[in-house]
């Protein structure tokens, strides 16, 4: 759990302080974490979305609440929905453990919103953090061979690390390089 604090923390506030914008669906465990980065970061109107379970509505975290920080929440009828949602938004994905066993519907939660995300946006760009071990590894050893929705301005040495980064420092680091690297060619 740590790892996955420290990881959202630098991701999150790296996104949001750069002027990024910021497309997650809620957890009572996480919604509170992004509130706090978000409003350390000094977020703009709009630069954060949050997607949400309808039948989830009276146990959502107090920070829900809050129009400053999560201006625009989108309250989903079921899981489908709102991971069509987030992927349809996203202009970039980031994947990180994921239940193995234990998951909703027909197969885990992290391998549907990556196959949407992709379905979507099949150039990417698509980060496979296996950090967390999970769903996210399985992913990144089918995946081992060069694909077109990989990390575009990431090294193949990089990317490798990317993969198997033990540091979410690291992991973070090497997702806003690339993801700065992407603004500012999207600029020129």
């Amino acid at each position: 759990a740590q790892d996955l604090y420290d990881l959202l923390v630098v991701l999150a506030g790296g996104i949001l302080s750069s002027g990024g914008r910021l497309v997650f669906g809620g957890h009572p465990s996480v919604t509170p974490l992004i509130h706090r980065v978000a409003k350390g970061a000094g977020v703009r109107e709009g630069q954060v979305t949050l997607f949400q379970l309808e039948r989830f509505r009276q146990q959502a975290p107090i920070e829900v609440q809050d129009r400053s920080i999560f201006g625009e929440v989108r309250w989903c009828e079921d899981l489908e929905s709102m991971r069509q949602g987030m992927a349809a938004m996203a202009n970039a994905g980031v994947f990180v453990g994921g239940k193995t066993v234990g998951y909703v519907g027909n197969k885990p939660g992290i391998r549907d919103e990556f196959e949407r995300f992709v379905r979507l946006h099949p150039l990417g760009p698509v980060y496979l953090l296996g950090l967390l071990d999970g769903e996210t590894r399985r992913l990144i050893e089918e995946k081992s061979e060069e694909q077109p929705w990989e990390p575009r301005y990431l090294s193949s040495d990089e990317r490798e690390l990317l993969r198997f980064a033990a540091s979410p420092d690291l992991a973070a680091g090497l997702v806003l390089a690339d993801l700065t690297h992407m603004v500012e060619a999207s600029c020129h």
